[in-house]
């Protein structure tokens, strides 16, 4: 009995693994500017966005508006929701789980460069 619980722990913890391993470009690049921002890489993150948003946007800027939302600095995972590519624009949508609750999110993309965020249904300026 105890080789079968085992067994099942380690298949169940095996496709667990399998599952989680497997992650497209788009969710990739939206989990690792979140994740950027999480642990206080803001130039990192800020070189995850495009050309447009950076041309728009100072660094100095950029770095007040991710201090000033704290769901993203005190962010402790991320779940994806859904990931689409409509007509060259990616889109994840998720929520962060946070010290106070979860917050929806969604990150917009084009050619795996982050375009504009929402948080808790606000974009970020």
């Amino acid at each position: 009995m105890l080789s079968i619980v085992l067994a099942l722990a380690v298949v169940g913890g095996a496709w667990t693994w399998l599952v989680r391993s497997v992650e497209g470009p788009i969710e990739a690049a939206a989990t690792a500017f979140l994740d950027d921002v999480r642990r206080g890489r803001i130039d990192t993150a800020w070189a995850r966005t495009n050309d447009e948003y950076r041309r728009t946007h100072t660094l100095e800027g950029f770095r007040a508006t991710m201090s000033a939302t704290p769901a993203l600095m005190t962010q402790t995972g991320v779940d994806i929701d859904s990931v689409h590519e409509i007509d060259g624009i990616e889109e994840v949508r998720g929520t962060l789980d946070t010290p106070s609750g979860d917050v929806p999110f969604y990150v917009e993309l084009f050619e795996r460069e982050v375009k504009a965020v929402w948080i808790d249904g606000r974009k970020l300026p």
